[in-house]
This record gives C-alpha cells, sequence and structure tokens, in this order.
C-alpha cells in the first residue's frame, strides 16, 4: 500500500504540474473520480481465474485544443480490489492514458434542451496494469501492457460539472471490462 500511496502522490504532483504549464496557454483542464464494478481474469501458472472487484479511478484530463472540448487527453489511475472463487484475491492497479472524442448532440439534434447536456464519448488509450493475485498460499504479480476502449455518456449539470458513466473494457492479457459513474470537474 505504501507504494500505491507514493504512485497516487507522483501524479497528483505531475498532473498540477502540466495543468500550470497548459494553464498559461488557455488549454482546459478537468479532474474526474468514479466508482464502479470491474471483472478481471486473471492467468494463475496458466489457469484462466475469474475476479469480481470494485474500482475506483481517478482522473486527470486536459483538452489541449485552446477553446476545444471536444478531444481530451486523460490520465488515470484504476484501483481495482476484489476476489473470485475459493480463496482467490485480486489487487490490480492499473495506470492509464486515454485519448477521448466528445459527441456534442447539440450539433446532431437542434432545438433540443437535452442534446446541449447529454454528451456521448468514446476513447482509446493503453494501460500498464500491476496485477496482484493470491491463491491460498499462492502469490503472484505480474505487470502486463494492455490496450484500452471506452464507451460513455456525460450530463452537464453546468459548465464545470458533469456526471459520467462509462462502459471499459481492456484487450490483451488480462482481460477484463468495468463499468463506472462518476463526476467531472473542469477547471478552466
Amino acid at each position: 500500500m505504501k507504494i500505491l500511496k507514493e504512485l497516487v502522490v507522483a501524479i497528483v504532483f505531475a498532473a498540477l504540474s502540466v495543468g500550470s504549464v497548459f494553464a498559461a496557454d488557455g488549454i482546459g483542464m478537468y479532474a474526474k473520480a468514479e466508482l464502479g464494478y470491474s471483472f478481471w481474469a486473471p492467468e494463475i501458472k496458466d489457469v484462466y481465474c475469474e475476479s469480481d472487484c470494485i474500482e475506483i479511478a481517478p482522473a486527470f484530463g486536459l483538452f489541449p485544443l485552446s477553446g476545444n472540448r471536444n478531444f481530451a487527453l486523460e490520465a488515470s489511475i484504476g484501483v481495482n480490489l476484489g476476489k473470485g472463487k475459493d480463496d482467490l484475491k485480486t489487487t490490480v492497479i492499473a495506470p492509464k492514458v486515454m485519448a477521448l472524442f466528445y459527441i456534442p448532440l447539440g450539433s446532431i439534434f437542434e432545438n433540443s434542451s437535452l442534446s446541449e447536456k447529454l454528451v456521448p464519448y468514446a476513447g482509446t488509450g493503453f494501460s500498464l496494469p500491476i496485477q496482484k493475485v493470491e491463491y491460498g498460499s499462492f502469490s503472484e504479480s505480474t505487470t502486463t501492457f494492455r490496450l484500452e476502449m471506452q464507451l460513455g455518456c456525460m450530463f452537464k449539470v453546468n459548465e464545470q460539472l458533469g456526471i459520467c458513466a462509462d462502459l471499459n473494457s481492456g484487450l490483451l492479457k488480462p482481460w477484463n471490462w468495468s463499468v463506472k459513474a462518476g463526476a467531472m470537474y473542469v477547471f478552466k
């Protein structure tokens, strides 16, 4: 757990540093926090296992194109804690980088108040999950590279605050998927 705390502190400082550099250029920044369910399928000694997890995922993002809120780059750390059948315990810390594309419905469906507030999004990126699996007296830790896909929707409460929900899937081993919901706050 000590390494997790150090990793989170390092990412927060890095995000704030990067954010302060870009803030001068008129680039937008946001913070997001989500909570949800994730399913992980780790392999232990070439045996496929299933693990149901709770996922907590804080994120920091940038709208790198000045004045454009339709494209974002996002860095997050998903912390997954779960159990499987028998004595299987899974802990996964997954640093992730995503490119997200927001699709404003207001430009498609005119004269609708809901289309101004509802913003679907899709994204792709990669993660480096650090996975620890315990099964009885056996314990194994691995780090892998995975491609990530995301589909979601945000409801804009106002210009700064949004409520979001998304479906995520990781490709390559270990396979996983998750459903999360949370809030996003736009600083600038």
